[in-house]
């Protein structure tokens, strides 16, 4: 059972099971909310939210980690990637990535749609960043995916005219490798 479905069976609201297992009122609103994951927590707020729920940290934990065994790689990847350049901000991630080789690591390794959202983000940054485009993937940028990726939240949408959407509105250095990225901030 999900953490929510369990606050909810023990009809907790997030004030109460703050107050009941000393645990800061924002860390159980983050957790509620899905800002932050049980996985992330240490061992003393799982033992006092398991105490305070009447359950194991193992049921806990438990669909936190269905959750994570099912999430597509290639969404958390992007989703990561993201991140990090919210983090570091455009250039101090657009220098971090060229001169980190992960492109040309995930590229070795065939780990294409790695290694193509990695050469569209560096495009991307360096089109909005008025920066000549690295010329060390010229011959990566003449290849793309046989099938479309689309984010993970939009995977949803199964009919032709929302798919033409997404494809319309991602982002030209993303879509030349067929990844329909619209927003690489929205994180």
């Amino acid at each position: 059972m999900s953490f929510i479905n369990l606050v909810r069976q023990k009809r907790m609201s997030g004030y109460r099971l703050s107050k009941e297992s000393g645990i800061p009122q924002t860390t159980v609103t983050d957790l509620l909310s899905h800002k932050a994951s049980l996985l992330k927590c240490n061992a003393e707020t799982l033992y006092r939210l398991a105490q305070t729920l009447g359950v194991s940290m193992e049921e806990l934990l438990e669909s936190e980690m269905k959750k994570k065994s099912r999430s597509d790689p290639f969404d958390s990847f992007r989703n990561e990637e993201c991140r990090q350049l919210k983090k570091m901000g455009d250039i101090p991630y657009l220098i971090a990535l060229l001169e980190s080789g992960r492109i040309e690591k995930l590229y070795c390794d065939t780990l294409l749609p790695q290694a193509f959202y990695l050469v569209a983000m560096a495009d991307y940054l360096s089109r909005l960043h008025g920066v000549p485009l690295c010329k060390d993937f010229h011959a990566i940028r003449k290849k793309k995916l046989a099938k479309a990726i689309y984010p993970l939240s939009s995977r949803v949408v199964s009919n032709p005219a929302g798919l033409k959407k997404l494809e319309e509105a991602a982002l030209p250095e993303f879509k030349r490798f067929a990844i329909m990225e619209d927003d690489v901030r929205k994180f």
